[in-house]
């Protein structure tokens, strides 16, 4: 559950305003391919709840509390890959691989894993899987992150890009208790352009 919450209304104009504002190849805006293929699940599998719309349902107050002006310094490619590593790859897949990746709900837990794996490939993904799989069992508390990008570097050239992050993250159980935290953590991502469903799409390959 996130600390603060926002209707899905203004979900809604958000998604609006920053489609209309981003370069084509961002319209991807959140992470969420509608006409991607997804992990099949059986009929005897088949969880009460479509994990997707659960993770959807989840990432509205998420989406409504981010910061939308963080990427507005930059422009062209730069804008395209900031927004691309906050929104599609840590709001929209991260956070819920979070939340989600240790749940008892089998479903749910793929589809989240599955969503990470979009967005995160290499080291990147080794090093998110390897944190989470120490936490206990169970769905957890993640707070809104909070990241600021320092400086963005990309090659269009090379299809890659740099940039240097403040990052804060916190994640608990039901109880308050810390699972996982870093507060005002510096680091550096790279980013690597591959083919997409529309154009092209960034994903994350390293974090320093």
């Amino acid at each position: 559950m996130v600390r603060r919450s926002i209707g899905t209304g203004i979900v809604v104009a958000l998604v609006t305003v920053l489609a209309a504002s981003a370069p084509a190849s961002a319209f991807s805006l959140f992470g969420f391919n509608f006409g991607s293929s997804q992990p099949a699940v059986s009929e005897q599998t088949q969880p009460a709840t479509d994990p997707q719309q659960e993770v959807d349902n989840f990432l509205n107050d998420i989406i409504a509390n981010a910061d939308v002006n963080t990427c507005l310094q930059f422009t062209n490619h730069e804008y395209e890959v900031c927004t691309a590593y906050i929104f599609n790859s840590a709001m929209a897949d991260l956070v819920p691989y979070y939340k989600f990746a240790n749940s008892t709900n089998a479903s749910l837990a793929r589809f989240v894993s599955y969503r990470l794996d979009s967005r995160y490939s290499g080291q990147a993904n080794s090093l998110i899987r390897d944190r989470v799989v120490g936490w206990p069992t169970g769905e957890f508390d993640v707070d809104v992150p909070s990241i600021k990008i320092l400086s963005v570097n990309s090659s269009l050239a090379n299809n890659s890009a740099t940039l240097q992050t403040i990052e804060t993250w916190r994640v608990a159980d039901d109880s308050g208790n810390t699972i996982y935290e870093e507060t005002n953590a510096y680091h550096t991502i790279t980013m690597a352009r591959v083919p997409s469903y529309v154009l092209h799409k960034w994903v994350v390959t390293s974090i320093q």
